[in-house]
């Protein structure tokens, strides 16, 4: 699988981009019946490229799309094939949905590559900047792994969570282009990239799963190998199960006892989930459990914010142009913000 991005771009931050924002991902659908005007998060200035999300197809301006009030405008007649909001919001149940209970509607649905092969990466320069928390870096909290990066001593890195931890939509997970890395992994690369560790990355992140199930198997996936760094990331179905704030951060910390039980000298960094789609019925206390992983934050103990930068892109952009499944996962563009938001922690 041979990558089809730059690894550098993928890495820079999107709240510090330099005025270019490099494969900012949108959905090729309808804004509202018949209207084709998809906003992006800055307000662009000149259009550089719009692609396929594989980066393989290149549009050309002026007759598949156009920049109309610093927003995106696919045009008619457009190669790019448009959903309509009829079909992001069918009436019935099909192969594609999910909704339909408890009075809520039907959502277009799909894993794999099926968001994916339907979106677009848009590339363009804007004047304007970042409006949401700039994350920022937290080496105090983690002297040791600094002493390790600075020193390039190798140690084993550990990440463990629930589906978007695993990987959920990252194309690199699903088999296709541009095949970008899960964010841990991508964060991992970086980090050896930039200080010349060799750092062994294992993932036992499995889908499906909540902070009490890495609460009642932290011995297996995690103590077991002795890490010197674990990142977790949990939040996303603890909240679609209604978990409080304080049972959350009670779980994870017991998380991080049973490791330290076998490695006292292991750090943490815990990582805030996104949000799932409003219109979906797995909208829950994913803020609250944001609220307790954030109060276990101390030395050894790392946080690394998501949540209020996707509620900051969500300000501007819609759902749907940043998940991978529509209703729970990150698409390529967000498993890049969490990369980033981890790496933040670590300046070199």
């Amino acid at each position: 699988m041979e990558r089809t991005f730059d690894f550098e771009k993928v890495m820079q931050p999107i709240w510090n981009d330099g005025g270019l924002a490099w494969c900012e991902s949108v959905m090729a659908a309808e804004t509202a019946p018949g209207e084709t005007l998809i906003p992006l998060y800055y307000h662009a200035d000149e259009i550089l490229s719009v692609q396929s999300a594989d980066l393989r197809v290149t549009y050309e301006a002026g007759k598949d799309y156009a920049l109309e009030n610093g927003c995106l405008r696919i045009l008619p007649g457009s190669a790019i094939s448009v959903l309509t909001l009829d079909e992001l919001y069918p009436n019935e149940k099909h192969d594609h949905t999910f909704g339909g209970r408890d009075g809520v509607p039907y959502l277009l649905f799909g894993e794999g590559t099926f968001f994916h092969e339907r979106q677009l990466a848009v590339t363009y320069r804007h004047s304007d900047g970042w409006r949401g928390p700039v994350p920022a870096g937290k080496t105090e909290l983690l002297p040791k792994l600094a002493r390790k990066l600075a020193e390039r001593a190798p140690f084993r890195f550990l990440i463990f969570g629930d589906s978007i931890t695993a990987g959920g939509n990252a194309s690199g997970c699903t088999g296709i282009a541009p095949y970008l890395p899960r964010f841990g992994e991508l964060f991992a690369e970086d980090l050896v990239r930039r200080s010349g560790c060799a750092i062994d990355a294992v993932n036992t992140a499995v889908g499906g799963m909540a902070a009490d199930w890495g609460m009642k198997t932290a011995g297996e996936n995690v103590a077991v190998y002795r890490p010197d760094l674990v990142l977790i990331g949990f939040g996303m179905n603890d909240g679609s199960g209604h978990c409080t704030k304080e049972e959350f951060a009670n779980r994870v910390r017991s998380i991080i006892e049973t490791t330290r039980a076998a490695n006292p000298n292991c750090e943490f960094i815990l990582v805030t989930s996104i949000l799932p789609n409003a219109k979906a019925c797995l909208y829950g206390t994913q803020a609250d459990c944001a609220e307790g992983m954030r109060s276990l934050k101390g030395e050894g103990i790392a946080v690394a914010d998501m949540m209020p930068v996707h509620e900051e892109l969500l300000t501007k952009k819609r759902y749907v142009d940043m998940t991978g499944n529509n209703v729970n996962h990150p698409n390529d563009y967000l498993h890049r913000a969490y990369a980033q938001i981890v790496a933040s922690l670590m300046p070199l």
